[in-house]
């Protein structure tokens, strides 16, 4: 009977194996399948995420599933092993299991482990963390990610995220969630931890929910499991079928450094790719977009470091080289949770035994319990019991404990591991040497902060106190301490051990070790803690600092550690349709192509190859204008989930749409667009589906859409709408620059150039926030109205909100209460008036070099919670960014007749010195935030404080807004109309109103933003042009005075609006908009051209309030020319080619007459004398805009016969340039400057002095532009052309009002070169130098006597004399040496075999030498050295024009 009992038992256990081994070999399969059936598909991917851990997984998943993008993960380590890694009771064993870890060994300290190195470990395996850990899923204290004081990082920010990965198999609190992919379990019927934690409980520690507000107390672990499997990322997201559409994964590669260059305009160094170790071969990887670093907290900034970001003298001693950012912060605020293990053992035998590898009969039964019954040993991992706990150093705080216990029983056995999880110490990771696969060097300085030891020591005692005087176990027998090795206090003491300090020092010393929980090696900003911009490697958005096409998302972000496990505070999630994975479709079906979005078609032409060239090269303006007849459809796939679906409101929010389209969801229409400039909002709820979807937007032909509006409405109203060029783009709303102007060529695209998405929420959003700042005496108030959207039906609904405003983490307003009632369209607004307390002082914002110059700016954060009836909860938050400062435009009557023009900032007049913007490019979605930051820094460089956005290109992005902000450039903005009549019948209104308010909200909360403009000259337009024209007339009164202008003053009261841009300001409204003339000097902002007289004689410009624009042509470099064109190009006279660049032939004429009235020209010939005629243009255009900018400078007085004067104002057209050819512009379109930007640089400098000619007369002018008195030294030097050194020398002592400019000197000019002893006007000129030494302020400028041509110049023989480092490895002192008087010296670079050459900014450009000697600064984008600057530079003057 046995040997039958046992062959059916024997029998038993083989059937058992076999459905154990088919679901093993099932499960590894899957496992095998993700990591090695994968492969790299492209050469170039959209993103690159190094590290499969807890964050990388699911961040590489979710960019290829909502985004679309192409994405390669790469990971070091393979896949996991379902026996080993899917069982949570296998946990112990995993540890073990060495080729799934990274392996560290770490320096050896006094303090600790006896002087001995310990073996620290991290998951390198597909999953990372999340594959290999006990499973313990503990969020973290909501102060924790409160305290860290960072942007978007509070704990009301992050839950959302952590309920959207979570699904919680047992909910106990409002904050659990049950929808996510991650299974979180606690097993609350094992009747041993429920006696534990009812015995503590009777003791006084209370039972919580350790993902609760209050976390201190006892608790069930909640572990990241369920049905008897781990929830690691790689499972619960790139295991589930259609999860990741586009994600390659690439295991076993080692990444050994990010491939960066510098080709960006403004110098920062672009990540655009990755080397990686596969098979001992080494591969490169192309990202388009960004690299993402996932690889933990010790091996993302080693491969920085490996990189050349980090430490720039850490780097240089291990011979790290380029260092591309020097950031110290890398690799150091390492922190880890020290812990150690109590043991324990009494003579009870509990029914749960440690899973192991030895017995077969034993793991067979249990294998198949756990895989086929969900149930047994194997189904639960260590630390079954989780105590939070506060030490004696603790602030008592029960929702911010700092020690936690974790307790394991089995059979006989209690371990309790006991952890700091408030630990101050910090170590660090370095280099040990620059191979890759050298492990770093981890000093983890555990417990070397007094505090950490303290707690620590408190801790180990009160686990001894629980023990020695709870009785754990009830029913059980008393639990004994197993006498720990090495450390013998106490042993045979009557001193109980909780009480036995030395005994604790020694466990302490002897058994430290750490949880393996590493953070903060690459951490963000935070405002406390002291780590601020300085001390952070990564900002609040994770982009990793001074390198573009970088970001960081693990552990090692986290300024501090979190007091929990820090697995779940890697997970994230986020919902857009943005992408690559898009189809554009011709109308004929004839081109389908993979497109971009944001972008534009012709950008996805360009990309894919069917426009074989740049746009702007040759005449692809004109050949590729098919692109825009063509109507294009763009069409995406995408996955919507239930957690979408089951939203009460889910809208497609679409924020740029260019232009004319219709867009179906799933084959239905969900609506129309007319307007780029609005934001779209389309309620998409009832047409989506779960699974996949398909979304089709439909696009007209811009053209062809002005040609029929014009028809309709002239068939309609009877009358018509004139246009001042080929395309009547009055009749869309669209970018009127995109066809074509006097700058640049018509390229009027199509495509979705914002971002897009789907938009869910239950109750209701934050849709926009507007401000305004005041002061009275000394106190300050915030005014804000908050607008909100709510979930309309039924439209009864009835919200209970609750605000929270705070400014840079100052608590304004806490939990005030607000009843919210819903209407018809779920649009409402809350309005706040905040007194600014005493307690926070405020720091002003001043426009660029006024007063202070300081530009402080404050987070404003408003947070929303909403609870409707039933008491579900919601939130929403915002934060915008926002400055103190009043401003006002001060149009005060002057005698005889006429209105001042000027902006008070802060009760202080101010002098706009400025520019005019265009947009940066034809297809807006090229141009990136580096370009951006490049202009507007050189802007700031040139010492403007003031600059227009033009109202034919499109309201700007909320980064350049922003970066005005930092800045100090005050932002005049136009609305976008120019230069055309404008229709205005009911639909066309319509559709503006909405434009004009979005864009009002979205932007006013800027403090740069000075004042708002109706429109560019088309006040004066309709003056010039079409006088008598009552329709247009009545068109133009409605539009923008009916209109445009009561929805700005009544959307923010705070700014002076004026109807156009010239107007006659005030005077204008008193007129009742009838003016007959514009222009007029006596009010407003004028605008002012001529292209015929001599405009280096400031005679010749008028004398106006405030010049908004003015300006001359001259043309870019031979190196920004040779984008575009052919060396056969390159001709004087001009070549047709060259020609045609230039928009109107009249402006083309206009720059070789001016050229040939001051300078002789260049003779026939190829390229040199081409660049001859480039340089004598920039010279020219220069000169004119400094003899004009001088004039408005010291143009101060008013006169009292015809009230022109006190100009305040003067705004040069324009600063940036869209392709290469003459324009008024000051940067070129590659970024570089003209001579006109470096002429700037000193004709706005709130020093200038100004010699000018009057009546035969010399004059000086002082402009000072400081709110001070100052007395300065004057020196007048005579020079003679053919001598180096003055040949007359004249000082005086003269006084400047404070903001004022005055003649301080005068003479006949006759008379100076007598004294001189000059006897031809042509054989002289003269330098004019200021200064105070005291004040360490000093200028200088030049006056010719006679026109260059007529001039009797020698040749000045220009050597470079030296070529030295300045103050970074980046800038460079040029000094250079001369025989004679050198003018208008211009400094250049060789072209190279490519057409590039060196780049970056001259200082100073079309300079004089005098005496001999001159030093230029430049500031290179490369690293270069001195000898190749010298190599490279080129030095031409007049005299070299042949």
């Amino acid at each position: 009977m046995s040997n039958v009992i046992a062959l059916t038992a024997k029998s038993s256990l083989v059937w058992m194996m076999l459905v154990v081994v088919d679901v093993l070999y099932e499960r590894q399969l899957i496992h095998e399948r993700t990591a090695y059936h994968q492969h790299q598909r492209y050469r170039v991917y959209d993103y690159v995420v190094v590290g499969a851990g807890s964050a990388g997984t699911i961040v590489a998943c979710r960019l290829s599933a909502i985004t679309n993008a192409t994405v390669l993960l790469l990971e070091a380590g393979g896949p996991a092993d379902a026996l080993i890694n899917d069982l949570p009771g296998m946990a112990d064993e995993v540890m073990d299991y060495d080729k799934q870890f990274w392996s560290y060994t770490t320096e050896a300290q006094v303090d600790i482990v006896q002087n001995k190195n310990i073996v620290q470990k991290a998951g390198k395996i597909l999953g990372g963390g999340s594959t290999v850990n006990n499973m313990v899923y503990i969020r973290g204290s909501r102060e924790y990610y409160n305290n860290l004081g960072i942007t978007g990082w509070s704990y009301n920010d992050l839950l959302p995220y952590f309920k959207l990965i979570e699904n919680n198999t047992n909910p106990s609190a409002a904050a659990d969630s049950t929808n996510g992919p991650i299974g979180v379990s606690t097993i609350n019927n094992i009747s041993w931890l429920m006696d534990i934690q009812q015995t503590l409980n009777n003791s006084g520690l209370p039972i919580v929910n350790l993902n609760d507000d209050t976390v201190y107390g006892i608790a069930v672990t909640p572990k990241s499991y369920r049905d008897c499997q781990r929830q690691s990322t790689v499972q619960s997201y790139i295991e589930r079928n259609d999860m990741c559409p586009e994600l390659d994964i690439l295991t076993k590669a080692l990444a050994v450094k990010l491939l960066i260059n510098r080709t960006s305009l403004a110098g920062k160094p672009k990540v655009y790719g990755l080397e990686f170790i596969k098979d001992n071969t080494k591969h490169t990887v192309t990202v388009d977009k960004e690299v993402i670093l996932s690889a933990g907290a010790i091996e993302s900034p080693k491969l920085l470091m490996l990189s050349g970001i980090g430490p720039k003298q850490h780097l240089d001693d291990v011979g790290v080289t380029p260092v591309w950012s020097d950031i110290p912060a890398v690799g150091q605020g390492y922190q880890t949770h020290p812990s150690v293990t109590l043991d324990f053992v009494g003579n009870f035998t509990l029914n749960k035994t440690v899973a192991n590898l030895g017995s077969i009969l034993t793991n067979v039964q249990q294998l198949y319990e756990a895989n086929i019954r969900h149930t047994g040993a194997l189904c639960d991992a260590p630390a079954e019991l989780t105590i939070m706990w506060n030490s004696n150093l603790s602030e008592n705080n029960t929702n911010y404990p700092d020690i936690k216990y974790q307790l394991t029983a089995s059979g006989s056995q209690l371990k309790i591991k006991i952890s700091v999880v408030r630990c101050k110490s910090t170590g660090s990771i370095k280099l040990r040497a620059t191979d890759p696969k050298v492990p770093p060097i981890v000093n983890q300085n555990l417990l070397k902060h007094k505090d950490d030891k303290l707690a620590f020591l408190d801790a180990i005692a009160n686990a001894f106190r629980l023990v020695e005087e709870t009785p754990l176990f009830g029913q059980f027998t008393t639990i004994k301490p197993v006498q720990a090795p090495g450390c013998e206090y106490c042993t045979n003491s009557s001193i109980p051990l909780h009480k036995c300090s030395e005994y604790h020092k020694c466990i302490m010393k002897m058994y430290t070790t750490s949880e393996y929980h590493y953070v903060g090696t690459c951490r963000m900003s935070a405002h406390n803690n002291n780590t601020g911009t300085e001390n952070s490697v990564v900002d609040e958005r994770l982009r990793v600092r001074g390198v573009h096409g970088l970001r960081i998302v693990d552990l090692s972000i986290y300024p501090d550690i979190v007091n929990a496990d820090p697995n779940p505070a890697a997970l994230g999630e986020f919902i857009s349709l943005n992408g690559n994975d898009w189809l554009a479709i011709s109308q004929n079906k004839s081109i389908k192509v993979k497109a971009k979005v944001p972008g534009s078609i012709h950008s996805d032409l360009r990309r894919e190859g069917i426009l074989k060239q740049d746009i702007y090269i040759q005449y692809n303006d004109i050949e590729y204008q098919w692109v825009s007849l063509d109507n294009w459809t763009y069409v995406k796939t995408f996955t919507v989930d239930s957690n979408i679906l089951n939203k009460k409101t889910v809208n497609l929010l679409a924020k740029g749409i260019d232009t004319v389209s219709s867009i179906f969801i799933n084959n239905k229409l969900i609506g129309k667009t007319n307007n780029q400039y609005v934001r779209y909002k389309f309620n998409v709820k009832q047409v989506l589906k779960l699974g996949k979807n398909t979304i089709r937007v439909a696009f007209q032909s811009a053209p062809a859409y002005v040609k029929q509006q014009f028809n309709d409405f002239q068939q309609k109203y009877n009358y018509t709408i004139p246009s001042v060029n080929e395309n009547n783009y009055a009749f869309i709303r669209k970018m009127a620059a995109s066809f074509g102007w006097d700058y640049g060529p018509s390229f009027p695209t199509q495509g979705i150039w914002k971002d897009i998405g789907l938009e869910v929420y239950d109750m209701g959003i934050i849709r926009d926030i507007v401000v305004k700042t005041t002061r009275s005496m000394s106190r300050w108030t915030l005014n804000l109205i908050v607008f909100l959207e709510l979930t309309t039906p039924p439209t009864d609904r009835v919200l209970n909100t609750k605000f929270d405003i705070s400014l840079d983490e100052n608590v304004l307003i806490s939990r005030r209460k607000h009843l919210l009632k819903t209407n018809s369209n779920g649009e409402l607004s809350v309005r706040f008036e905040i007194k600014i307390p005493d307690t926070l002082p405020i720091m002003l914002w001043f426009p660029n070099g006024v007063a202070n110059n300081t530009q402080k700016l404050y987070e404003l954060k408003v947070n929303v919670s909403f609870v409707d009836n039933n008491n579900n909860y919601e939130w929403s938050s915002m934060t915008k960014k926002i400055g103190f400062r009043t401003i006002r435009l001060v149009q005060k009557p002057v005698k005889p007749m006429g209105l001042t023009f000027y902006f008070e900032v802060n009760d202080l007049a101010v002098y706009a010195k400025g520019t005019n913007w265009i947009p940066a490019h034809n297809l807006l979605d090229v141009v990136t935030d580096e370009y951006v930051r490049h202009l507007l820094v050189s802007a700031k460089e040139a010492n403007m404080n003031i600059m227009r956005v033009w109202g034919g290109g499109v309201y700007e992005t909320d980064y350049l807004y922003g970066l005005a902000d930092e800045l100090g450039l005050m932002i005049w903005q136009d609305f976008m109309f120019t230069l055309s009549p404008y229709p205005a019948n009911p639909e066309f209104l319509e559709t503006v109103d909405l434009e004009v308010r979005q864009q009002v909200r979205r932007i006013q909360h800027h403090p740069s933003i000075a004042i708002w403009s109706g429109n560019n000259e088309i006040e004066a337009l309709r003056l010039i042009l079409f006088p008598n024209q009552t329709h247009l007339k009545d068109d133009y009164y409605r539009l923008f005075v009916k209109h445009i202008k009561p929805i700005v003053e009544s959307e923010d009261p705070s700014r002076p609006f004026v109807i156009s841009s010239p107007s006659n300001g005030l005077q204008t409204i008193k007129d009742n908009y009838t003016d007959t003339q514009t222009n007029d000097n006596r009010y407003g902002d004028i605008h002012f051209y001529d292209y015929t007289s001599p405009l280096w004689d400031w005679q010749v410009y008028p004398s106006a309030k405030f010049v908004s624009e003015y300006g001359f042509q001259s043309y870019p470099s031979l190196a920004t020319l040779s984008q575009a064109f052919s060396v056969n190009d390159f001709t004087y006279p001009l070549s047709k080619a060259v020609k045609r660049r230039q928009r109107n032939i009249y402006y083309l004429n206009s720059i070789e007459d001016m050229i040939s009235r001051y300078f002789k020209m260049p003779s026939n010939g190829t390229v040199n004398r081409f660049n001859d005629f480039l340089y004598l243009s920039q010279i020219t255009q220069a000169m004119a805009l400094k003899t004009e900018t001088e004039f408005y400078r010291r143009n101060r007085n008013i006169d009292t016969e015809t009230g022109n004067g006190f100009t305040m104002g003067a705004m040069y057209w324009q600063l940036n340039d869209v392709w290469q050819a003459p324009t008024w512009a000051s940067i070129e379109n590659t970024g570089k400057w003209k001579v006109l930007h470096s002429y700037a640089k000193q004709f706005f400098d709130n020093l200038l002095v100004v010699p000018y000619e009057d009546n035969n007369k010399l004059k000086i002018a002082l402009v000072n532009d400081y709110y001070q008195k100052i007395d300065f030294n004057l020196k007048i030097k005579v020079y003679k052309w053919s001598q180096n050194k003055p040949i007359y020398e004249l000082y005086k002592l003269v006084k400047s009002d404070s903001f004022s400019a005055k003649i301080v000197y005068i003479k006949p000019i006759s008379d100076l070169l007598t004294e001189s002893k000059c006897m031809d006007r042509n054989d002289c000129l003269l330098s004019i130098e200021i200064n105070n030494l005291s004040y360490k302020l000093q200028t200088n400028n030049f006056m010719l006597l006679a026109e260059p041509k007529n001039s009797n110049l020698i040749k000045p023989n220009i050597k470079v004399s030296d070529v030295k480092k300045g103050l970074n490895d980046k800038t460079f002192i040029i000094s250079l040496s001369s025989e004679t008087i050198a003018p208008f010296v211009l400094l250049d670079f060789k072209l190279f075999k490519n057409n590039t050459q060196i780049s970056g900014q001259f200082m100073q450009n079309g300079f004089f030498i005098f005496d001999g000697q001159k030093s230029i600064i430049f500031k290179s984008n490369q690293n270069i050295s001195e000898h190749e600057i010298k190599d490279q530079l080129i030095v031409k003057t007049v005299t070299d024009v042949i």
